[in-house]
């Protein structure tokens, strides 16, 4: 993927420890509020969240079917 001006890149600072399988910590924005996370999930969930921030985006979960 090629940043232009109308895609910048969006950079994270990661935090990362393995505990067992699977990993804890926290993704920031620069000069943001780390976003804690733990597993695979967590990790990804947490950068899609940051990266959509970054790029003035806001989605509310939406409720599980039940």
């Amino acid at each position: 993927m090629v940043c232009t001006p109308m895609n910048p890149p969006v950079q994270i600072h990661l935090e990362l420890r393995i505990d067992g399988a699977a990993p804890i910590g926290h993704a920031t924005l620069e000069g943001g509020d780390p976003r804690p996370f733990s597993g695979w999930v967590g990790l990804v969930s947490a950068v899609e969240e940051l990266v959509n921030e970054q790029r003035g985006l806001k989605f509310e979960a939406a409720a599980p079917e039940i």
